[in-house]
């Protein structure tokens, strides 16, 4: 499947949202593959992203929450996830459109997120206008058009006291890049592994 938007390019939001699959899929441009947003309430579980491939988006795998989101993430997994040429590869951002109530937040459960198998790289993939003139898709060979850039960070996980970030997982995420990390006290990684950059410039908490 190939996908080419504007905007995130799945996103898994509202209340009682649970047991998605998204896999073997292309995303060209857009927000990348996203949980929760800008509302109110939001209760996603059991959500599965694997072999996707993110091409010049904005974002690659992220989770949004603004200070008056409350409810629960749980069970979320990006797995066998390549990109190219996303500016902001690991997203947790619970100041999303308020970054000044970001410690303000109403209370959410965030818990159990996997970041499996990641690899993310300045470049656009070599063979990608080949790809896209098989496919007939004309629009895609505007390269660099769709909101991607060099990598500005390596991820930035930022949870919060009212909404922290428990039981996360990494695994074999080789962000290609020689910026840092940020993160802070109230994300809880669980024994990551085989990861880099390396997580010094991270201020967070092993279990």
């Amino acid at each position: 499947v190939l996908v080419h938007n504007g905007d995130d390019c799945v996103h898994a939001t509202g209340t009682g949202t649970e047991n998605i699959v998204v896999e073997d899929s292309t995303f060209f441009g857009g927000h990348g593959l996203s949980i929760c947003g800008g509302g109110a309430e939001c209760t996603v579980s059991n959500v599965l992203f694997t072999n996707n491939t993110m091409i010049d988006t904005s974002i690659g795998a992220r989770i949004k929450l603004t200070s008056k989101t409350k409810g629960f993430v749980r069970n979320v997994t990006w797995s066998h996830l390549r990109m190219f040429h996303v500016k902001h590869p690991l997203i947790i951002d619970v100041g999303y459109h308020s970054r000044a109530d970001a410690g303000r937040h109403a209370e959410m459960n965030i818990s159990g997120i996997h970041l499996l198998d990641i690899q993310a790289h300045d470049d656009m993939p070599q063979d990608f206008a080949e790809e896209a003139q098989d496919r007939d898709s004309s629009e895609l060979l505007r390269l660099g058009h769709g909101g991607g850039g060099k990598i500005a960070e390596a991820g930035s996980l930022l949870c919060s006291d009212h909404a922290p970030c428990r039981n996360v997982y990494m695994k074999d995420v080789q962000i290609h890049t020689d910026k840092k990390w940020i993160c802070n006290t109230f994300l809880n990684l669980v024994e990551p592994e085989r990861v880099t950059p390396q997580l010094t410039s991270c201020k967070h908490r092993f279990r």
